[in-house]
């Protein structure tokens, strides 16, 4: 009788312990996402990377939680974690637009344009109405000093469904168009 109550005990704690561990780690990833809507960018990837070592190994799960940290060390100027969180992301389901056009919006940010113009290449070819890969696309382009290639993006990013600001709209064709600006279109990517 004994053997059985203890037996029952520790059938009881492996199954609670298993249930923690689901609970803790969607406790953990809902925890991320709120620190990363109040733009606490570190404590966002500290609570993904717990919710990480507790996740079940399955790529549906694993996925959403290295491309959630990735932003988050992109928004944290963490850009090498972040490109590593969202490569890892890719090679999870290559099939997915948000990781290409993160990882090329977070190459774009580090000042490696053809890279994340290579990305969001991609990720536009993969879902050709993706508004927001064409914004982070014209951002690259501008920032490269591609002005005509930026307005071309930018127009189509607003077609798409981004909000656009008119201030922004008009930087852009201003500079497309070779006003206010000496400098000239002939940075070229590829």
């Amino acid at each position: 009788m004994k053997r059985i109550a203890i037996s029952l005990i520790l059938l009881l704690l492996l199954v609670s312990d298993s249930y923690a561990k689901q609970y803790t780690w969607t406790q953990y990833r809902t925890r991320a996402r709120a620190y990363f809507d109040v733009n606490m960018y570190g404590r966002a990837a500290e609570e993904y990377t717990k919710a990480l070592e507790l996740a079940p190994d399955e790529g549906q799960y694993l996925y959403g939680l290295y491309l959630y940290r990735g932003q988050a060390y992109s928004f944290g100027k963490l850009y090498d974690k972040a490109i590593s969180d969202f490569t890892i992301a890719i090679q999870i389901n290559p099939y997915d637009v948000a990781a290409y056009a993160e990882r090329g919006n977070t190459y774009a940010s580090k000042g490696w344009y053809e890279q994340g113009v290579f990305d969001l290449d991609r990720a536009i070819n993969m879902k050709p109405d993706d508004g927001l890969s064409y914004l982070y696309r014209a951002q690259a382009h501008y920032n490269a000093g591609q002005y005509k290639k930026a307005w071309g993006d930018l127009k189509q990013a607003k077609i798409y469904g981004q909000k656009i600001s008119k201030e922004m709209m008009k930087d852009y064709e201003k500079k497309a168009l070779g006003r206010g600006t000496k400098q000239a279109d002939t940075f070229e990517l590829f």
